[in-house]
């Protein structure tokens, strides 16, 4: 089996997996065929893993589900990997024909298999497929419900928030259209657990209301549910959502509500619970005998120590209808709400406040689009959302802004987004590499030099001065000494610098932005950084994601840099083939975002066609088809090898520091020089540390 197989094999998976989670099914299975095609010269696990996604494929077909049935009868299990995939065909297969209960226990045994794997985000993606091919019956709700969750939650680890929002959609669409039986006490984590992570994805009071009264509706069996809140101004009471288990018909006649129960719910603080109204004489009132009402459950929402609304809960048809599991659970619901509501309240004060915003600075607002697309800022994928959600927000202002991230992952473009997406966009950019400048320089390059300080020395102005009124970005601030951090935060604080050579104080007006690929608090741990100056620089943090993490984005930023690239070499646009991106997909990219820059280019200047093939393969790739095959050779061999590879990758990385190298390897710098020394690395002395006096 060629190595390159092998990789474009798994590649191929990848890269169908992303197709599927979106919905392309058919495109996704013409990315997986080929892996079938090939039984000999594959990897026997991806060969299985691939027949069971084309059969999962086909499913989704009209036509397919024979097809399906008949992969699913010749596969054998074999790999845990491949049991677990297909456990998971045959739940879906049974899920299709409409076998509930068969399809509910292959599909908890194929979650329960990927459980036992490292698989956290398979065994999502599969809880969430499961969800979406169950048939709407009742006999599934708790199954799916069960499903979602498993969904909601791995996502939410994942930090795959496109995908959760679509499992807690999914759940609130099931709880809206499968009715539940009436409570009983075994199931009060149950409403309180599912309205915890549905709240958490609402922000409009509207509608955030409306749907958890369903809830709690559905799941405790009442008749009638209604969630009032006090007016800020008046204190009376106005029913905010009201939701109701019988026909529409009935609930038009029945708009009202013990409005007798809620004043003494509201004017004692206490939850009243009446089992049998017409006997209970805490339930006398006229609009209790008009409703005919058997049974009636009030608890207070608190907030602030005060009563600010109460959930209702009433039923004509059958008295005893709550119990005291049911109060505890309402007063739960009751104090999520509270939490909730006040969490909507304030997303509500925000968007109005940002309406303002948006109205006084609409034209800042398209700039700052512009710039974002303009200033070739590329990432549609969860993680980097996330990251231009925040730097959108940082624009805005001229606080302080820390960018950290490994190299090439951009941060010198997301501060040159913040700049020129701000009310400094006309000023000037200024980037200094602090770990370019030789420690006795670092002042007079901040802060600039008088003439005649030293023989033949002349005047210039420093990087803050020459970034007045505009930005100054601090690059590799983790390699600034300590000697020299002093003095930068000294500058920071007081808004002004001192030349080298003394002199009157310059007034300053520069945003800093810091960034730097190091663990600024391990450094602080070290001695190495000041603790001061960090909380300084990191008044707004953002965290900038590798390559590996957002994989989504891989496609849009190769064709970006296949565009650019092919009209600086003025020639056509060529295509990139599927083998192309199965093999972008499958690469962790060590380099990052510059790294794939670079591959594609070096890909686009060799490969003469109107087609890009993956030749050569990524440099990581390329490594992984050479490591050793441990079952052919010594063992002390193999562990050389390995151990050879490590040291030069880490030493490349470390861009030639060994003290780097070896700290990330949790090696001394006597047995990373060791190391060197034995195994022939070439770039040994010239990357040797040369330590100052």
């Amino acid at each position: 089996m060629e190595a390159s197989e092998y990789d474009v094999g798994w590649s191929r998976i990848e890269f169908g997996l992303t197709c599927a989670a979106a919905g392309r099914w058919d495109e996704a299975a013409a990315a997986w065929e080929p892996v079938v095609a090939k039984p000999a010269s594959a990897d026997p696990v991806a060969t299985g893993v691939a027949t069971t996604l084309v059969a999962r494929a086909a499913i989704r077909r009209p036509d397919g589900l024979e097809e399906a049935i008949s992969a699913a009868s010749g596969m054998d299990g074999g790999r845990a990997l491949v049991a677990a995939m297909t456990q998971l065909l045959r739940a879906e297969i049974a899920l299709t024909q409409g076998k509930s209960g068969e399809s509910i226990e292959a599909g908890r045994a194929a979650l329960a298999a990927f459980d036992a794997l490292p698989a956290p985000a398979e065994r999502a993606a599969a809880a969430l497929e499961l969800a979406r091919l169950a048939p709407p019956t009742p006999g599934m709700r708790d199954a799916v419900l069960e499903w979602l969750d498993v969904a909601a939650r791995g996502f939410e680890r994942l930090g795959d928030e496109k995908r959760r929002r679509s499992a807690l959609t999914l759940s609130v669409e099931w709880l809206r259209r499968t009715p539940v039986p009436a409570a009983t006490p075994g199931i009060e984590s149950g409403l309180v657990e599912r309205v915890t992570w549905l709240l958490g994805s609402l922000t409009d009071l509207g509608e955030l209301t409306q749907r958890a009264m369903r809830a709690a509706v559905e799941q405790l069996g009442a008749e009638r549910g209604m969630l009032l809140l006090a007016d800020a101004e008046s204190g009376q009471l106005t029913p905010m959502a009201v939701h109701g288990a019988v026909d529409q018909e009935a609930r038009r006649s029945m708009v009202g509500y013990s409005r007798h129960v809620v004043s003494q719910v509201t004017e004692s603080g206490d939850s009243v619970l009446i089992a049998d109204a017409p006997i209970d004489p805490r339930a006398v009132s006229e609009s209790v005998r008009d409703m005919r009402l058997l049974s009636i459950l009030c608890v207070p929402l608190f907030l602030g120590g005060r009563v600010i609304g109460v959930v209702y809960l009433d039923d004509s048809r059958r008295p005893h209808a709550f119990g005291q599991a049911e109060r505890r659970m309402l007063e739960g619901f009751a104090h999520l709400m509270a939490v909730a509501i006040e969490k909507a309240q304030g997303h509500e004060e925000v968007r109005r406040v940002n309406e303002l915003l948006e109205g006084e600075n609409l034209s800042l607002r398209e700039a700052m689009g512009a710039q974002l697309r303009v200033g070739g800022v590329i990432g549609s994928s969860s993680p980097m959302q996330r990251v231009l959600g925040v730097v959108e927000h940082a624009a805005r202002v001229n606080t302080t802004v820390l960018i950290t991230g490994e190299n090439g992952t951009g941060k010198e473009l997301i501060a040159r987004t913040l700049h020129h997406s701000g009310k400094r966009r006309q000023k000037t950019f200024v980037s200094v590499n602090c770990g370019a400048i030789t420690e006795t320089l670092i002042e007079s390059e901040l802060f600039g030099i008088l003439a005649d300080v030293a023989t033949g020395v002349r005047a210039r102005p420093g990087r803050f001065v020459q970034a007045d009124g505009g930005t100054l970005l601090l690059d590799e601030i983790g390699e600034m000494p300590p000697n020299q951090q002093v003095a930068l935060l000294a500058a920071i604080a007081n808004r002004e610098v001192t030349p080298v050579g003394g002199g009157r104080p310059i007034p300053i007006d520069v945003r800093i932005i810091a960034a730097t690929n190091q663990n600024l608090r391990r450094l602080i741990e070290q001695g190495r950084f000041r603790e001061d100056l960090y909380y300084r620089l990191s008044v707004i943090e953002i965290e900038v994601p590798p390559l590996r993490e957002r994989k989504a984005d891989i496609p849009a930023l190769a064709q970006h840099f296949l565009e650019h690239f092919a009209r600086q070499q003025e020639r056509e646009l060529p295509q990139l083939s599927p083998d192309f991106l199965a093999v972008l997909m499958q690469s962790d990219w060590p380099g990052n975002v510059r790294g794939l820059q670079n591959y594609v280019e070096r890909v686009l200047a060799m490969t003469p066609g109107k087609l890009l093939q993956p030749n050569p393969m990524p440099p990581d790739l390329q490594r992984r088809s050479m490591m050793p095959r441990l079952n052919r050779r010594r063992l002390s061999e193999a562990v050389g090898e390995i151990e050879r590879k490590m040291v030069g990758e880490a030493l490349e990385r470390a861009r030639g520091n060994q003290s780097h190298a070896a700290r990330e390897l949790g090696l001394t710098e006597q047995a990373m020089r060791y190391r060197l020394r034995k195994y022939g690395i070439a770039s040994a002395r010239r990357n040797r540390r040369i330590r100052r006096k």
